[in-house]
């Protein structure tokens, strides 16, 4: 079960860029070399979602659970700092950025450090940050 939103947001980000090829196709293109990190996580037990009254009590239970897992607490939530990287391609126009990415999962909250070797590709519209 995914509970979605939070309160405490934490995001890094960095992004080295080199122009490869200017004004091709309307568009100068950059190369790109990325890295993020971060989490989402609940503040305090009295501000977490309510629960559905209409639940079973084993749904409750395991909502609540769930929940729990997700509250900030400052001895372990750099354990729970998700990170990725990978390279990437802009396109510059005059009006717009174009970002084409291609992630690899560093730390995986589910299965560790280096355990997802899978690429996953990204679009953006307007640099990151």
């Amino acid at each position: 079960m995914t509970i979605n939103g939070g309160e405490i947001k934490l995001l890094a980000q960095t992004e080295f860029r080199q122009t490869v090829l200017k004004s091709f196709l309307s568009s100068n293109w950059i190369f790109a070399l990325f890295a993020d990190a971060g989490n989402v996580w609940y503040g305090s037990v009295d501000k977490l979602p309510a629960i559905n009254s209409g639940s079973s009590i084993q749904q409750v239970n395991q909502t609540r659970a769930n929940l729990e897992k997700g509250k900030f607490k400052f001895n372990q939530f750099y354990k729970q700092i998700a990170v990725s990287a990978g390279p990437g391609i802009r396109l510059d126009f005059d009006y717009l950025v174009a970002r084409f990415d291609l992630a690899f999962r560093i730390h995986d909250l589910q299965q560790g450090w280096f355990a997802n070797g899978s690429a996953y590709f990204n679009f953006g519209i307007g640099h990151s940050f």
